[in-house]
């Protein structure tokens, strides 16, 4: 689905954003950094899971390129930490394997 959902924590709302994914995948990382909304990896019906990256500029609400993942993955753990997102385990792909036991760090193209 390339629809996005946020939730606003002030008011309690939850709202679709009117820029859809780029790259609409399932089972994608997402992480918040600053005032952007970084979407990584993901699964579709090709074998291998995707590398690619994109980050939701908030304010014009508009997806850039940002960089892409070593190894392309889904259902990864993800953790922002002193300004960079990790990216941990995950599979590399459609349907649940090979599993990943490494950790990245995503070069968000900041």
């Amino acid at each position: 689905m390339p629809e996005v959902d946020v939730h606003d924590f002030s008011t309690g709302a939850w709202s679709t954003l009117p820029a859809k994914l780029p790259v609409p995948t399932a089972a994608g990382g997402l992480a918040a950094l600053d005032e952007s909304i970084h979407y990584f990896g993901g699964e579709t019906g090709q074998d291998l899971a995707h590398s690619d990256a994109h980050r939701l500029d908030t304010a014009p609400g508009e997806w850039h390129p940002a960089g892409t993942l070593v190894t392309g993955r889904h259902g990864a753990g993800t953790a922002v930490l002193d300004g960079r997102i990790y990216v941990a385990a995950g599979s590399g792909g459609r349907g649940g394997g090979p599993e990943l036991d490494s950790t990245e760090v995503l070069d968000a193209g900041l």
